[in-house]
């Protein structure tokens, strides 16, 4: 639809005659502005209004472009500077920042700009709220400084007291200056990097603050050296070294003749002139060729802050030929004396608390010294999750070097093929965080385990805080549990196709027998593995890029969550479903007279809640599946069945067939190559407690000593269910006895 230009000017006019406590200035007109191709131009609708509101005289220039509100507005003013939320601009204006959420239509969203606008002036202008925010003036975005400081804690003394001055080497990638050192901090955060360009910059950290009376910073070297004083010492260094007189007063020759005549009053002699290049000429000037940088530190709050400033030299030229665009360095003169103007460029406070400030791990991740056994598809995608999120020291370790099929869906790219993974993943992460400490180890530990030295490796592994395994190795896993690891160590393994990730700990059971049963209940198709190159030397699985991630940093997620609360990382899995990603957590129950542990997912106990309501009142049932560990003290518990044909009651069930029960159990037991077996039962007390009764004693006990099971020591679970409760028990049957779990 096409926007007629002249309604929209009459409903402008019309909008801001109507709001209350502000009136028109200057009525709204169309202005047309070109583009810098010269191709289009752009169309504005421009007015001045002032507010009653106001305290102080107050005029605000509104420019709203044509596609407002898909645009933004501009509010700006030349009545007030230096107040909160009030950016300048190069000009003398300033523009308020408001923050103003996007609505959808045009008067939605001026009276919110005006809300807004309003409340900006009751607050900050007539109750004069103050916003702590860093001295006031334009920023150019030639250049941005990047710096290390930390606030100073209670009772620490402060690093710097007085005035002192320096050089720095300083990096420059990007136009943003690295400086390696700024009041004698060393901040060499480039460290890592190779074939950066350098330059010198000067630092000068001062015991007053370089602000103006108004608040906004010096805009030539006289104001600077006003507020600031410079110490003789760095005065002399700093003209020597560019071999001009920067700081003192420029002799000038005016090629204007108006502008020779003697200043008459004292008031003239020093007001502030600004004279354009084209009418005066510089001596010496031709000396410097590069622009010259110069940091100004000082404190702010309880933090050193440094700010930076340039000096245009190379700038001025003086041309005879018309239409040249020349640049211009505008010079300050008072009375016969010019000034160096100079303009103030961007800074940024990269310390660690900044650097990770919008996002990083719990204290408990980063504080730690991370080791990462396998840098594959998990663990490299693991390593630039936990960089990122702020961890500073890091252990890689893996033999392995980049294939053209691990490209896919690891952390590597084309060129690193051929290259060893732990030096090119940690080149890599070195150019993510300039906090991190990365120490690489080519070892396979169970080859160093089985054939040199377990103590060392168990020695080695134990100066770590967090140890994360990510070769889905077997091998590995088996080694790892077999070790006296104090730390806690957390293990990834994905199923075919990632579809499902568990992950499993040393917190409360053996980290093997965990995955063994866990993996084995989740996983059954092996069949269509993919083979890397020619034969079948390295079997893996498919899985993409995008579902590895997907479930890797939704298992950071919980575990950091876990540190959070300072409890431990426990085991769970994660699996891709129609719904999205659903966790499933491994719960551990303890029966501490015997030592025996139950290991259950989440899952089953849902199964049993699930089928306890189905039925409830009635009493129900059904069977539990899982496996023993190879000293038969740990129990992992993976399969929930019901059963098929049953007569029941309030306080009574009874299956009367179980061969549909049978053949499932036996098809399960298949499947996973006799790991996965009947180990015990399940049912229901209706609106009672979940103690055993002694026809429940009977009925475990018959089961123990039959000849066709798995177990001499069957589970027994009973479940109390009631509106509004579920609360599972349970039992094991051992030496005639029933004895009781807790979780």
């Amino acid at each position: 639809m096409l926007i007629n230009i002249d309604e929209l000017l009459n409903y402008y006019n019309a909008y801001f005659e109507w709001l209350p406590n502000y009136e028109i200035v200057n009525p709204f007109v169309v202005e047309e502005v070109k583009n810098e191709d010269d191709a289009d131009k752009q169309i504005f609708f421009v007015g001045k209004i002032s507010s009653k509101s106001a305290n102080s005289p107050l005029e605000i220039d509104v420019k709203i472009p044509l596609g407002f509100p898909n645009e933004k507005i501009s509010l700006t003013t030349t009545s007030i500077r230096n107040y909160a939320h009030l950016i300048p601009n190069k000009d003398e204006s300033s523009w308020f920042c408001l923050n103003t959420p996007f609505c959808e239509t045009r008067g939605e969203q001026l009276d919110l700009e005006m809300e807004r606008l309003s409340e900006w002036i009751d607050k900050y202008l007539n109750k004069g709220e103050k916003h702590e925010s860093p001295p006031i003036s334009f920023r150019c975005n030639d250049f941005t400084l990047s710096y290390n400081e930390m606030p100073t804690k209670d009772g620490e003394k402060p690093r710097l007291k007085e005035t002192c001055w320096g050089i720095s080497n300083c990096y420059e990638v990007n136009r943003v200056l690295y400086p390696k050192y700024l009041g004698n901090n060393s901040f060499d955060i480039l460290k890592n990097f190779s074939d950066l360009s350098e330059r010198k910059i000067f630092w000068l950290f001062s015991d007053k603050t370089p602000v103006m009376e108004d608040g906004s910073l010096p805009s030539d070297l006289k104001k600077l050296n006003d507020v600031l004083t410079f110490p003789d010492s760095f005065a002399d260094v700093f003209e020597k070294y560019f071999d001009i007189g920067l700081i003192g007063p420029c002799a000038i020759q005016n090629k204007d003749e108006t502008l020779k005549e003697e200043t008459t009053s004292e008031q003239d002699k020093y007001e502030n002139k600004t004279i354009q290049v084209e009418q005066l000429y510089m001596q010496d000037f031709w000396n410097i060729t590069d622009d010259v940088f110069l940091a100004i530190g000082f404190y702010f709050g309880n933090s050193i802050q440094w700010e930076l400033l340039k000096i245009k030299c190379n700038a001025i030229s003086v041309s005879n030929e018309k239409n040249k665009k020349e640049q211009v360095l505008s010079i300050n003169q008072y009375g016969n004396e010019a000034y160096f103007g100079i303009e103030w460029m961007k800074t940024a406070n990269i310390n660690y608390e900044n650097y990770f400030g919008r996002g990083r791990f719990c204290d408990k991740i980063v504080n730690s010294k991370i080791v990462i056994i396998g840098i594959g598809a998990i663990g490299s995608e693991l390593a630039e999750i936990l960089v990122r999120g702020g961890i500073k020291d890091l252990y890689i370790l893996d033999d392995d070097i980049v294939e053209h099929g691990n490209i896919c869906r690891s952390n590597y790219e084309f060129v690193d093929v051929g290259k060893n993974k732990i030096i090119t993943l940690s080149q890599k992460l070195a150019t993510t965080s300039p906090y991190i400490n990365i120490q690489c180890f080519k070892k396979k530990i169970y080859s160093e385990i089985n054939y040199n030295s377990k103590k060392e490796i168990n020695d080695f592994l134990n100066k770590a805080d967090i140890i994360f395994d990510c070769t889905a190795s077997n091998e590995l896993l088996h080694c790892l549990s077999m070790l006296d690891v104090k730390k806690p160590i957390i293990s990834f393994g994905i199923t075919n196709e990632a579809r499902d990730m568990i992950c499993v700990t040393n917190s409360k059971d053996n980290l093997f027998e965990q995955r063994k049963f866990f993996l084995k209940q989740l996983e059954h198709d092996t069949e269509n593995l993919y083979y890397e190159g020619i034969g079948c030397y390295t079997p893996t699985f498919r899985a993409n890029f995008a579902d590895i991630n997907s479930l890797l940093n939704l298992a950071i997620k919980h575990i950091d969550k876990s540190f959070s609360k300072n409890e431990t990382a426990d085991s769970f899995v994660l699996s891709h479903t129609d719904n999205g990603i659903e966790k499933d957590n491994i719960i551990t129950f303890i029966q501490k007279e015997l030592g025996f542990t139950i290991s259950i997912s989440q899952h089953c106990l849902d199964e049993i809640e699930h089928y306890s309501y189905m039925y409830y009142p009635l009493e129900f049932g059904g069977y539990l599946l899982g496996g023993y560990s190879r000293d038969m003290k740990r129990i992992y518990l993976t399969n929930i069945l019901k059963a098929e044909n049953i007569i029941n009651g309030r306080t009574f069930f009874q299956p009367i067939n179980n061969s549909a029960v049978h053949k499932k159990i036996k098809k399960i037991f298949a499947k996973t190559q006799g790991l996965i077996n009947y180990i015990g039962e399940w049912h229901t007390h209706p609106e009672m407690g979940n103690m055993y009764s002694g026809t429940d004693f009977d009925s475990i006990m018959k089961q123990a000593k039959s000849k066709d099971i798995f177990t001499n020591n069957p589970l027994l679970c009973i479940v109390s269910v009631g509106n509004g409760f579920f609360e599972p028990k349970f039992y094991i049957y051992y030496n005639n006895n029933l004895y009781e779990f807790v979780k």
